[in-house]
């Protein structure tokens, strides 16, 4: 999904690159997030689970990433990029500028999220049905 929404190649599916700085942090912050559902009280045990004091941490790298995404961007622009980044950092806002730092920060984040998990999840989900109905399979 990072390849396609701002031409950035992650390289975690790449054999030996055990220690992506984002995906861990994502991982790491999903998880942490989910607890939270799962426990309507979390605020009250927040203080005696030392990984909230993780959270934070976790979502700064990610936001970092994003920003040094849109920072090597703008230091080479290449226009016959395709990827929503560009094509959003090419853009003007009702106002005629162009869309701010924090905004395309937003949208890298928004993109790393809302693909990350629907694709695989998508996928898996795919494979399984195909597997359950062999004739569709073929």
């Amino acid at each position: 999904i990072s390849e396609i929404a701002f031409g950035v190649q992650l390289e975690c599916l790449t054999l030996g690159s055990h220690n992506v700085p984002f995906a861990a942090a994502f991982d790491k912050a999903q998880e942490i997030i989910l607890k939270r559902i799962a426990i309507p009280f979390w605020k009250l045990l927040a203080w005696f689970r030392p990984e909230e004091y993780t959270l934070a941490g976790n979502l700064r790298t990610m936001k970092q990433f994003a920003y040094k995404v849109i920072q090597e961007r703008r230091a080479s622009p290449m226009t016959d990029r395709h990827d929503l980044l560009s094509i959003f950092m090419s853009r003007k806002d009702e106002f005629g500028d162009g869309f701010s730092d924090d905004y395309l920060q937003d949208l890298v984040m928004n993109f790393m999220i809302a693909g990350r998990d629907t694709t695989a999840n998508s996928l898996s989900w795919t494979i399984w049905l195909l597997s359950q109905h062999p004739g569709v399979e073929e």
